[in-house]
């Protein structure tokens, strides 16, 4: 469990120096995960839409990236909507809890795909939501999506322990 900790400490540290110093200032990471979050978003709808009324824009003034409905823009997608601080607690901790390499090279990138697809349906429940209910978008965006998103993600760290972590004694009592 010690190790782990020490893991876990490490890794925090390295993420933020990196996402502070170095992916905010110098790529577009962020700017990029909330094009493809928005973009992702307008193409589910327009599935379930056959008239083709949910459109996809940017508003480059305040840097958003917006799901719009009938050419009235409904929800935007900022960098704190795009999902990467969760893949990186997630990538962090099953980097940090130990197991076997060769799963973890598959199940990072799955788990990272997974919660990006559940992003992309919380995205449209909530453009749902304000164009049908929008005095709940607040609550649900804030409360309901948050509790469910990390539920998931727990979920999934969960799977890694239980199915393919290296769990042994000495963690345990450690």
């Amino acid at each position: 469990m010690k190790r782990f900790l020490i893991r876990a400490v490490l890794l925090i540290g390295i993420w933020l120096f990196l996402f502070y110093i170095v992916i905010i200032p110098h790529t577009h990471i962020n700017r990029d995960l909330c094009y493809l979050v928005a973009k992702n978003t307008t193409l589910l709808l327009s599935f379930f839409d056959s008239g083709y009324h949910v459109s996809f824009v940017f508003r480059d003034k305040y840097f958003l990236n917006t799901v719009c409905y009938y050419n009235t823009c409904v929800v935007g997608v900022g960098r704190p909507c795009n999902g990467l601080e969760l893949f990186a607690l997630f990538t962090g901790f099953v980097i940090a809890f130990p197991g076997n390499w060769k799963h973890k090279l598959w199940f990072i990138p799955s788990g990272v795909l997974f919660i990006h697809v559940l992003n992309v349906l919380r995205v449209a429940s909530l453009t749902l939501i304000q164009l049908n209910y929008p005095k709940y978008l607040q609550f649900n965006h804030k409360y309901t999506f948050t509790v469910i998103v990390y539920a998931v993600t727990f979920s999934l760290w969960m799977i890694w322990v239980n199915r393919f972590g290296a769990v042994n004694k000495s963690f345990h009592e450690a």
